[in-house]
């Protein structure tokens, strides 16, 4: 009897969420056992309300409103809540748990993704580095979102010759070939004089 009761509260607890799953339902699907609010509250007990003249476990049958456990009818509001005026239907959010989520690591094509993880947790992030040959396209910088989503990955494209002297770098001329044209002229030009020089002191 022990243990087939044993097997049923694991039954149920394989299928009693008790975190909420960021960008999920809203913890609609919570069912844990958290029963006090944010600041520390107690939470009356559901079938302490009423609602059309039903208490609210039997208005809302699928929204496992047990005990005074925090729950979001619905999905309605941004987290589970609970009622905590034993008079009013005042109400307040509860602290339930987020559940862990996180994003696998992505593979950049001739790029290199740190940190070296195979996962990092929400909220975290990548950095993409491009491999000697190739330029980044995108943003280099990959964030883990919510839904075990990440954002738009980048590209490593080949490097034209010359991105090397797109950010403002200066061509080196000192070691270019004089024999052009231009510098021919001026050397005919001293030796023309030169040679006046010559005529002129004899």
């Amino acid at each position: 009897m022990v243990l087939i009761l044993g097997s049923l509260d694991q039954a149920k607890s394989q299928h009693r969420p008790e975190c909420v799953t960021p960008g999920s339902d809203r913890g609609a699907s919570y069912r844990g056992d958290v029963d006090v609010t944010e600041s520390g509250i107690v939470c009356q007990r559901w079938d302490s309300k009423s609602f059309e003249g039903k208490s609210y476990p039997e208005a809302y049958p699928n929204s496992g409103l047990d005990d005074n456990y925090c729950r979001n009818i619905d999905g309605n509001e941004a987290v589970p809540w609970c009622f905590v005026d034993a008079d009013t239907k005042q109400m307040a959010g509860c602290a339930v748990p987020n559940c862990y989520v996180s994003c696998k690591k992505p593979i950049i094509g001739n790029g290199m993704v740190s940190p070296d993880k195979m996962a990092i947790d929400s909220g975290a992030t990548y950095s993409v580095t491009c491999d000697a040959t190739f330029k980044i396209s995108g943003s280099p910088i990959i964030n883990c979102g919510q839904g075990n989503q990440l954002s738009e990955l980048p590209t490593c494209e080949p490097a034209s010759e010359n991105d090397g002297n797109d950010n403002g770098e200066t061509e080196d001329t000192s070691n270019q070939d004089y024999s052009g044209a231009g510098y021919t002229n001026i050397s005919t030009i001293l030796f023309v004089t030169l040679m006046c020089k010559i005529v002129m002191i004899y």
